[in-house]
Formats: structure tokens, C-alpha cells, sequence
């Protein structure tokens, strides 16, 4: 399936993403042990505390977020709670029926789980090299990968 992000606005995250001192790391990042100070994983309780992670090996990027609808956001961290999203077109769940293309989504990847996967800047940048005056920044995604579309 092919998504479309705007670029106005990717460019907008991109500036808060680099502008970001801290970032977040995905969930599957919290497990890599080279992630952390002398390799090895702090943990909080029960759970690796990721105020204790490196924060230089956490790159700047955008996530890929599929979860009540479908966006790009930042992985960096701005006040407490503020999260920028550019929603992909049709999946914005303040548009009426974005439902039912989340559902066709789901069926096409044959799981309707949730995920982040984080996607370098370098996107938007490929995306106005090859076109500069492209509207949109095009993600094609299925079950064996999620690749710009240039």
C-alpha cells in the first residue's frame, strides 16, 4: 500500500527533530545493550531505563508509527509530553471514514498490530532531489518492507 505524507509539514518535523537535545528511543531500542554506557542495559525495576541510554548513539530520525491511524513523528524529545505528527493522507483519525483505509491497511499486512519503526531524515531530503517541487513524500509499505518511493 502507498502512503503519502505532506512535505510542508515533514519538513516542519524535521526542523523540531534536529532542533531536539534528547531523544526517544523505540521500544526495541531499549534492549540493545550497545545502546547504553559500558554495553550493558540499566534497568529501572523490571524495566531498561532509558534516561541511562547513550544519548549519541540515539540519531535523529522519524518514526513510522501505525497505531491510532498511521503518521510520521519525531524521536525527539521537546517538552514533557508534546508530540508533532504528520499524519498520512487518509489516515488522520479527525477525517471521517479513516477507519476504513486503517482496515484495508491491516488486511494487506496480514496483522493489525501496532508498531514504530524509525525512518532516517535523509527521506525528505531524497524526496526533493528527485523531485524539488514534490507535494508529498510517498512510503510504500507491505509485509516484507517499508521503502520511499522516489
Amino acid at each position: 500500500m502507498k502512503l503519502r505524507f505532506s512535505i510542508e509539514q515533514t519538513k516542519k518535523l524535521k526542523e523540531i527533530t534536529l532542533a531536539a537535545e534528547k531523544r526517544r528511543p523505540t521500544y526495541d531500542q531499549l534492549f540493545v545493550e550497545e545502546m547504553y554506557p559500558n554495553n550493558e542495559i540499566v534497568y529501572q525495576g523490571d524495566s531498561p531505563d532509558s534516561d541511562a541510554m547513550d544519548q549519541t548513539k540515539l540519531e535523529p530520525s522519524f518514526w513510522f508509527v501505525k497505531d491510532h491511524g498511521i503518521y510520521l513523528m519525531s524521536n525527539g524529545i521537546l517538552d514533557k509530553d508534546e508530540k508533532i505528527i504528520v499524519y498520512a493522507e487518509n489516515f488522520d483519525p479527525k477525517v471521517e471514514d479513516w477507519y476504513h483505509h486503517l482496515d484495508a491497511l491491516n488486511e494487506e499486512l496480514e496483522d493489525g498490530s501496532d508498531f514504530v519503526i524509525p525512518v532516517g531524515l535523509e527521506w525528505l531530503d531524497m524526496t526533493l532531489k528527485a523531485n524539488p517541487e514534490a507535494e508529498w513524500i510517498e512510503i510504500e509499505i507491505d509485509n516484507e518492507k517499508l521503502a520511499l518511493i522516489l
